[in-house]
């Protein structure tokens, strides 16, 4: 626990560095009272702006973290959790197989242990136990650490006309000895590192993090968003499902609770409808013959008629034969056939 401890420390102090160092590199080219005022200046913005929009957030982890702990119950998915004690679990992954101790926050491949925040078979092992990773996370990723890590508070410091004047001789600021040609500004790169990209439009440098397409964000893709992005789309607030089949119950009671009464009004209503429609089937059912007698009525009163090619041939030899009078329908037909 204690080598935990100080990799876990010695990665924040690495983090905070890498933080002021992106500001001293803006502020490099001044003096050192001015560069360390306008260092001083900045985190004193900053501290205030974390401290003031830490209490407003509805996050109970940390912004980065909780994207982390998406991607691990992503990878969860494929974990299989056996349960060999209390809190004690193996779980297998692949070809691997690790232990899981859920009292101890450890795992076997030490992720979980280096991080802080549980590994994807740690995830799964939770996840079969009906309980929250996010509740297995170490408490310094939450916000009550981050409200504290911002308490303190960087006060304003005087300028130089407020200065206690002392006895002493004045300390001079060391002598530096220009040396000869142009100075150089930029840093030697190194052998592997990537160089920069070039100064282009900005529309042409946003790549989605989602489809991995250039000229738009995650925020306007068509496609379905990753589990940490739309955790990030959400404000960074997790939505919890019941731990087992009871709470859920026990979170529908009051619901259902509430929706007795209705029911019982309406069922006196349903019950008064009845008589009607058992006054009403008699009349349905003396309706029903007459409709049947109407429909065979039309079915065997439709008139006759002859096919229209016949009809047609026998009409022009009616004509030439019986002079002006002519058939039409049925007649025709009969007129043809010499039934007439």
């Amino acid at each position: 626990m204690l080598l935990t401890q100080i990799v876990r420390q010695t990665w924040l102090l690495t983090t905070y560095l890498s933080c002021s160092t992106s500001t001293s590199l803006i502020l490099g080219k001044k003096p050192i009272r001015t560069m360390i005022d306008g260092i001083k200046n900045k985190q004193m913005v900053r501290w205030h702006r974390n401290r003031e929009s830490g209490k407003e957030t509805l996050w109970e982890i940390t912004p980065y973290y909780a994207e982390k702990l998406e991607v691990e119950k992503e990878r969860a998915r494929f974990c299989k959790p056996i349960q060999a004690g209390v809190n004690l679990w193996q779980v297998t992954s692949g070809q691997q197989t690790h232990a899981v101790n859920l009292a101890l926050h450890t795992c076997g491949c030490r992720k979980w242990d280096l991080s802080g925040t549980p590994c994807n078979h740690a995830i799964s092992a939770i996840n079969k136990a009906k309980r929250f990773p996010e509740d297995y996370v170490c408490e310094f990723f939450k916000k009550p650490f981050y409200l504290a890590a911002y308490e303190p508070m960087i006060y304003p410091v005087p300028g130089e006309h407020d200065w206690t004047k002392t006895t002493g001789p004045d300390i001079e600021p060391p002598k530096f000895h220009v040396k000869k040609g142009r100075k150089r500004e930029k840093r030697i790169k190194g052998r592997f590192e990537v160089p920069k990209p070039k100064e282009s439009s900005r529309m042409a440098t946003i790549t989605c993090s989602n489809c991995g397409l250039q000229g738009h964000r995650y925020t306007s893709c068509s496609k379905q968003l990753k589990p940490e992005l739309a955790l990030r789309k959400n404000k960074h607030v997790a939505s919890r499902r019941p731990r087992n089949v009871d709470e859920a119950r026990a979170q529908a009671a009051p619901a259902r609770a509430e929706a007795a009464p209705a029911r019982a009004q309406a069922t006196p209503a349903r019950g008064e409808a009845a008589p009607a429609r058992a006054q009403a089937a008699p009349a349905r059912a003396q309706a029903a013959p007459r409709a049947g007698a109407r429909h065979g009525a039309a079915r065997h009163s439709r008139p006759f008629s002859a096919p229209r090619a016949a009809a047609g041939a026998s009409t022009s030899g009616a004509s030439t034969s019986a002079g002006p009078t002519t058939h039409t329908g049925w007649m025709s037909f009969l007129t043809a056939s010499g039934n007439t």
